[in-house]
């Protein structure tokens, strides 16, 4: 993934004819300037999750001349600690999850392993409902587990969000409910 930037001469005396208003005894300016052009805050993320919006990652680099991160810092680490806790294997889409919230699925030995990207700007609640009670769910981002005694595991996906999951048994997930609205769902391969 490139930065998408845009260079112009706005430092330079050409720029504005005679009068240059970048000049002043302490500045040594540089003629060319090289501007990222990125949303602020939790927007910054959409040019990563839309990728996930299309298809299973396995990777991502982010290069070009400049990468443009300042300000969103903390919220490109809690995307980075979700996408990298997943195993580098292609997860299996989710049958019928939409399209603004692909969720997919991987079993792999004992371990399900899932996750939930919102590619749209509003925030949404998801559900996943098991064959059995799943036991212990693990927040990958957060390093968080809780126990889930019964068949349903609920979650808040903020806009351009990824939440990433794993289960430790291998039992299937059978329906996903978008804002109460249920989804039946395939069983991933793996």
């Amino acid at each position: 993934m490139h930065d998408r930037y845009f260079q112009d001469g706005i430092g330079g005396q050409s720029w504005w004819g005679k009068v240059d208003p970048l000049k002043a005894e302490w500045l040594i300016e540089t003629p060319w300037r090289v501007s990222v052009l990125n949303p602020t805050q939790q927007y910054f993320l959409e040019q990563y999750v839309m990728p996930l919006r299309f298809g299973d990652v396995l990777g991502y680099t982010k290069g070009g001349f400049s990468i443009g991160t300042a300000g969103v810092e903390t919220e490109l680490a809690q995307f980075s600690r979700a996408f990298r806790a997943l195993p580098a294997i292609r997860f299996a889409d989710v049958k019928d999850s939409t399209e603004t919230i692909p969720v997919r699925a991987l079993k792999s030995g004992k371990f399900l392993w899932f996750y939930a990207v919102n590619t749209g700007r509003e925030a949404v609640s998801l559900s996943f409902a098991f064959n059995c009670a799943p036991g212990i769910v693990t927040d990958l981002a957060a390093q968080r587990a809780q126990t889930v005694a019964g068949t349903q595991f609920a979650i808040r996906l903020n806009p351009c969000e990824l939440r990433s999951f794993r289960v430790d048994s291998a039992d299937a997930i059978l329906k996903v409910s978008l804002n109460g609205h249920k989804v039946l769902v395939n069983h991933p391969k793996g």
